[in-house]
């Protein structure tokens, strides 16, 4: 039987703690970043932040909340949690990572690299046209 280190016992523990604690902060938007993250979208999109999370299907009110949902995600929230923080379900979250997504691969194929242009076209709510192409 081999003798471990304690050494070698403290670094294992300190590295399952610190996954269970990076998994555990993931699961919950913090208010700052949540609240900064709707200001800056709803801010771009020249809409409130109360308009962007209500129940409208508005093309750029919808845009604006996935373009919400995407920037909290690629953050590294569950979809759980970013769901809890505007308001959704996490199927909601998913389905507007994979459009956000697929408008950002939509732009890249057609040679275009400039990320303001595609924040415009959502904002004017002319995401059909980049699905389209």
């Amino acid at each position: 039987m081999a003798v471990t280190e304690p050494d070698s016992d403290l670094r294992i523990a300190v590295r399952y703690l610190h996954g269970v604690l990076t998994a555990h902060t993931r699961a919950r938007v913090p208010a700052q970043t949540r609240l900064a993250v709707l200001a800056a979208v709803s801010e771009r999109f020249e809409v409130s932040v109360e308009e962007m999370l209500g129940v409208s299907k508005e093309p750029h009110l919808a845009a604006a909340r996935q373009l919400a949902c995407w920037l909290l995600a690629r953050r590294g929230y569950t979809p759980t949690a970013v769901g809890r923080a505007v308001g959704k379900d996490r199927q909601t979250v998913q389905h507007a990572v994979r459009r956000i997504d697929a408008l950002l691969e939509g732009q890249r194929s057609h040679g275009e690299r400039d990320p303001e242009a595609l924040l415009d076209r959502l904002a004017r709510g002319q995401t059909a046209a980049l699905a389209e192409r």
